[in-house]
C-alpha cells in the first residue's frame, strides 16, 4: 500500500496524530516532510524545516519511536513547497549536498526509515 503523506507540523499540535492515523483510519505506511531548506543558508540537514521551528525528523523522536513500534512504516519527503523564507533541497542543493542532505537525515532520524520520497516543487508565475 503506498504511504500517506503527512506534514511534520501536524505533530506540532497533536503529537499524537499518527496514532490516530493507525487505530481510526488503519494508515500504518506515512512519508513525513516536508525538508524545506531556510532560504539563505547551507544546504544541509541540520537547516532543514517544516515549518514549526522544529526539525521535522528529529524534532519528533517519541512520536515516531511510538509509531513505529506499534508497527508503522515511516519514510521522509525531500522538498516540498517553497515559502518566502525557505527553498526546496532539489533545486538549492548540488548533486553532492543533496545525497549528503539525505543520507545524515537517514542516519539522524530515531527510527528506521523505510522509504525517501522526491516531492518537486513548482513555482509558475504570473497566475
Amino acid at each position: 500500500m503506498p504511504a500517506a503523506l503527512f506534514s511534520g507540523f501536524v505533530l506540532n499540535v497533536d503529537s499524537n496524530a499518527l496514532d490516530k492515523l493507525m487505530i481510526n483510519y488503519g494508515i500504518s505506511n506515512v512519508d513525513i516532510g516536508y525538508l524545506l531548506l531556510n532560504m539563505n543558508k547551507e544546504c544541509s540537514f541540520s537547516n532543514v524545516t517544516d515549518g514549526s521551528g522544529i526539525n521535522p525528523v528529529t524534532g519528533h523522536e517519541t512520536e515516531y519511536q511510538r509509531f513505529v513500534a506499534n508497527g508503522g512504516s515511516l519514510g521522509l519527503i525531500v522538498s516540498g513547497d517553497i515559502g518566502s523564507t525557505t527553498q526546496d533541497p532539489l533545486m538549492a542543493c548540488t548533486e553532492n549536498e543533496l545525497t549528503s542532505f539525505i543520507v545524515n537525515a537517514i542516519e539522524a532520524a530515531p527510527v528506521t526509515i523505510d522509504r525517501i520520497t522526491f516531492d518537486r516543487a513548482i513555482v509558475v508565475s504570473g497566475v
